[in-house]
């Protein structure tokens, strides 16, 4: 009898989890998937089980980036048919590449369905450069969530409540972050918030997102960089309050 296929997603963004295991579960149905926040959690649970996909976003607090990889590449190597994938919010995807040695393919957050549908089928596919002509698009397009979700209205509502328990939070920590001019904190809540705007179809935001996380290095100097958080910070209640009415609109 053939084994039930197994999938290891590593991501400290709960969102990104919750998305990616759904996605699997539409394509392949009857699938094992476990979840790890860290990439210190994902090791230990490789000195237990192999698994036949990983499933890795590359920045996270604790173990991240090239030795992560490596750390996966060096725990899957007593188990050759393991795929290790890279999954990513960033754009670059030559950067991306360099930051997940041992990775045999890298994808960009929010993974498309038929793209994920090709990778778990074995098949290659043609990763282009994300189209940047909606770069000033700062409201929501909630039609990946929305269309992940059409026969699941429960769920659709668990995820929106999600995202307005939480949204708050991560305006207020970015805030708060500001106050303290605490830089690492400050490329922490982009990583974040960069994550929230991709899945809520905000494309505009999460591009100001990404450009303070890859862009601050030191104090603010940059004009460009003050102004992408200024933009981020002034959308919250257009935010919150597109999601509220959504989740009226489905209760």
């Amino acid at each position: 009898m053939k084994n039930k296929l197994s999938i290891l997603i590593i991501d400290d963004d709960r969102v990104s989890q919750i998305y990616l295991s759904e996605l699997i579960d539409m394509i392949l149905g009857d699938v094992k998937v476990v979840r790890a926040e860290s990439g210190e959690k994902a090791l230990e649970m490789l000195k237990k089980q192999s698994f036949h996909f990983i499933f890795s976003d590359i920045m996270m607090p604790g173990l991240s980036d090239e030795k992560l990889f490596c750390e996966l590449k060096e725990s899957a190597k007593f188990s050759p048919s393991t795929k290790i994938i890279a999954i990513s919010g960033m754009d670059d995807i030559n950067e991306i590449k360099k930051m997940s040695p041992g990775a045999s393919l890298v994808l960009k957050k929010p993974i498309d369905r038929e793209v994920l549908k090709k990778v778990l089928a074995g098949e290659g596919i043609d990763l282009k450069k994300e189209d940047d002509s909606a770069e000033d698009k700062l409201v929501l397009d909630l039609n990946l969530i929305i269309k992940l979700y059409q026969n699941k209205p429960e769920k659709l509502l668990n995820l929106l409540n999600l995202y307005k328990n939480s949204l708050p939070k991560q305006y207020a920590s970015l805030k708060t972050a500001l106050d303290e001019t605490n830089i690492d904190k400050i490329r922490s809540c982009a990583h974040s918030l960069k994550n929230s705007f991709a899945y809520l179809g905000a494309t505009g935001l999460r591009s100001n997102a990404l450009y303070v996380e890859e862009n601050l290095k030191g104090a603010i100097q940059s004009e460009k960089i003050t102004e992408c958080i200024d933009k981020i910070l002034s959308s919250e209640v257009v935010v919150i309050d597109k999601i509220e009415e959504l989740i009226r609109k489905y209760e």
